[in-house]
């Protein structure tokens, strides 16, 4: 609309000039002078107006990525605003048909945590006592039953809510002799009575002699070139005690020689390998056997080939973990045992 508005206005002013070739001649040249300067001009930009002076003062511009009017004053170029007022807003139109939900949003912060509750009251505590019964004709023991509602461990009597009898039996007739019957195998072994306090320690000994200072194991390492010991080389290392005490591993101080060597293995290379037990064993959680070895071709093996077979097995360690159940007898007879003895 503005657009239109503009171009409009454009027309209008291209045509000011034609009037005096329609009208009369009653206009003088210095009319037509003044009409020629309100010419109106095309400019892309604003910074495709000319220079704001004396030759362009009263000059009329279209500026085309403005959509607006500037004209040339004494005080520089100024924006001619062609546009009216504004009209009344139009009636409302139908209300649309609604949209789809959006995505739900993101969750929120967690906010602070509240305070804390208060502590419940305790509980009262149920007590069994047992004492021997005066109402069962063959014998018998009674239980006490009832909250401790004093909380000092113990049931009172004025705390007991039930009595339980537990009766033994009538003896039945005795029936005829029979014969001894075949000698029975031995019971299990008593449980292991409770341990007696512990006696006085004993008066410290006097302090034996110092004894000679031991000697200091050494190891030395250097490079094992290739050859029999390691086909490509390697690192041999020495150990031994250091039995002249010049903190030196000597040639006849070494007591042991290791191989380390590089990328396979020879007839000295130490070898590990890990299995698991038999089965036979019953490890039944688990366990592993950690055997060692040269890969010397011992017992018909294959020397260097970098694996420990059964024939080079100089010394291994067996892991068994087994399960084991334990079995606790309670007994209920005469000798007193009971629900408050557990």
């Amino acid at each position: 609309m503005k657009r239109s508005i503009a171009l409009l206005f454009c027309l209008l002013m291209i045509t000011m000039p034609m009037a005096g070739c329609i009208g009369g001649d009653d206009f003088s040249d210095a009319s037509d002078e003044v009409l020629d300067d309100w010419n109106v001009h095309f400019a892309a930009t604003v910074a495709d107006l000319p220079a704001c002076d004396e030759d362009t003062n009263g000059r009329l511009y279209y500026v085309e990525a403005d959509n607006q009017f500037q004209v040339c004053k004494t005080s520089g170029w100024s924006v001619i605003d062609i546009q009216g007022a504004d009209g009344q807003d139009g009636s409302d139109g139908q209300v649309g048909a609604a949209g789809a939900d959006g995505q739900d949003g993101a969750d929120g912060a967690q906010g602070p945590q509240g305070p804390a509750g208060n502590d419940g009251a305790d509980g009262t505590s149920i007590l069994i006592t047992t004492s021997s019964s005066t109402s069962c004709a063959n014998g018998g023991n009674t239980f006490n039953i009832g909250p401790d509602s004093n909380s000092n461990g113990f049931l009172e009597a004025s705390e007991v809510v039930m009595n339980v009898d537990i009766c033994n039996g009538a003896e039945g007739p005795q029936g005829p002799a029979g014969n001894d019957g075949a000698d029975g195998q031995d019971g299990a072994d008593g449980a292991q009575g409770p341990q007696g306090p512990a006696g006085n320690d004993g008066a410290d000994g006097q302090d034996g002699a110092d004894g000679q200072d031991g000697s200091t194991a050494l190891i030395a390492t250097s490079t094992e070139p290739a050859g029999t010991n390691c086909a490509n080389g390697g690192v041999k290392i020495e150990v031994g005690v250091d039995d002249n005490g010049n903190g030196q591993l000597d040639a006849n101080e070494v007591d042991s020689t290791q191989y380390i060597c590089d990328g396979g293995s020879s007839a000295t290379t130490m070898l590990t390998s890990y299995s698991t037990p038999p089965t036979s064993m019953g490890c039944d959680i688990g366990g592993s056997v950690i055997a060692h070895g040269l890969d010397n071709g011992d017992g018909s093996g294959i020397a260097a080939n970098g694996q420990l077979e059964s024939g080079e097995v100089d010394y291994s360690t067996t892991f068994c973990t087994k399960s084991i159940l334990v079995r606790m007898d309670l007994n209920f007879g005469s000798g007193g045992s009971g629900p408050n003895y557990y």
